[in-house]
């Protein structure tokens, strides 16, 4: 296994060059044989989708995935979701923090 992790760090690598469509689709498929041959399932995404079919994932996911069940579906879709949208909620946090001591700010000045 750590073989496999370190072909994915490997091709990771590379795969930051400018290259084109096909040449990336090629390398993703190499990377997919290789992992699979030592029993590591990799899916390629084209990322979040704005319209989010749960369905059609949780069916493609368990595809994907031989040994896992809806409940480790469930689980992984979280998760996703939780790596889209955690860092806005984070900046949603900090702009919130940042009003809350300008407004003591203004409101310690009406005071004075």
């Amino acid at each position: 296994m750590s073989s496999a992790i370190a072909q994915l760090t490997f091709y990771a690598g590379e795969m930051d060059e400018a290259q084109c469509p096909r040449c990336l689709e090629l390398e993703a498929r190499e990377l997919q044989q290789r992992l699979a041959a030592v029993g590591q399932f990799v899916t390629c995404s084209t990322g979040a989708s704005p319209y989010p079919n749960v369905e059609a994932e949780l069916q493609r996911w368990l595809r994907v995935a031989p040994h896992a069940d809806a409940a480790a579906g469930f689980r992984a879709g979280w998760a996703r979701l939780a790596r889209l949208v955690g860092p806005k909620l984070t900046e949603w946090e900090m702009s919130w923090w940042r009003a809350v001591r300008d407004n003591d700010r203004l409101r310690s000045r009406i005071g004075s």
